[in-house]
């Protein structure tokens, strides 16, 4: 597998089913898989040693967060998270938001939500900037 040195990626409606996939990205910092319609194992992020933002809407289906530990995660937002301590699995953790949907039992949040919701949308923005 060719690795390639990408910093950041922006997912749209995705049905990736092997979440290996991404470790052709060992420098990968930030993910947003937005509206995710799949089935994949995220223990795999454990291996993405530079993974500082990950934002998943949608997912229900995705499993392995038991095993899905990172030193490096700094900022977490998704829709269904089934970890009851999170920071046991990510100890550097400094803004999340998890399970936000109404009557979620496990929903949480930490940190600085506002600053939580810049990191996303900022990286949005980035992109949606005309090249100069």
């Amino acid at each position: 597998m060719e690795e390639r040195d990408l910093l950041r990626l922006f997912l749209v409606s995705s049905r990736i089913r092997d979440f290996r996939e991404f470790l052709i990205f060992p420098n990968l910092r930030t993910l947003v898989i937005d509206s995710y319609r799949g089935e994949g194992n995220i223990s795999v992020f454990s291996e993405l040693k530079t993974l500082e933002a990950l934002n998943i809407s949608g997912g229900k289906k995705i499993s392995g967060w038991e095993n899905f530990y990172s030193s490096s995660l700094k900022c977490l937002d998704v829709e269904y998270c089934p970890l009851e301590n999170v920071r046991k699995h990510f100890p550097n953790l400094v803004d999340f938001s998890l399970n936000a949907r109404p009557r979620e039992s496990l929903y949480s949040v930490g940190g600085d939500i506002g600053r939580l919701s810049g990191q996303f949308t900022s990286l949005t923005a980035e992109w949606a900037a005309p090249l100069s």
